[in-house]
């Protein structure tokens, strides 16, 4: 499982935010955005307020990884279709999948990472 986690998370561009599998953002954590899924799409033992616990944090549009385990669990999947329209399968492998954010917003990061570079 951790060579295909490896695997997986070579096709993560080093600057891109990403929401990921707890047991995969600490080798993500190198990033200015890494969040522990479901945060920031759902917030969950995230700050100290728990009153906040499942409202979508506004960082969520800067995602543009969502990496998860499969098969997904009931819970996972329940956030995960809230999201999914935005995303498109980039990478699977027998334990992980990586999604790619395709909506307006990553190509506007695209656009402005290609101006830099």
């Amino acid at each position: 499982m951790a060579v295909s986690a490896r695997e997986i998370m070579e096709v993560i561009p080093d600057d891109a935010p990403v929401s990921a599998h707890y047991a995969l953002t600490p080798h993500l954590a190198r990033r200015t955005h890494v969040y522990s899924w479901p945060n920031p799409f759902s917030r969950s033992m995230y700050g100290t307020d728990i009153n906040l616990e499942g409202m979508r944090l506004p960082e969520s549009d800067l995602i543009e990884y969502v990496v998860l385990q499969v098969p997904l669990t009931e819970e996972v999947a329940a956030v995960w279709t809230t999201v999914a329209a935005d995303f498109v399968e980039e990478e699977r492998n027998d334990h992980w999948v990586v999604y790619r954010r395709v909506t307006a917003a990553s190509a506007m990061l695209e656009g402005d990472r290609a101006r830099e570079g």
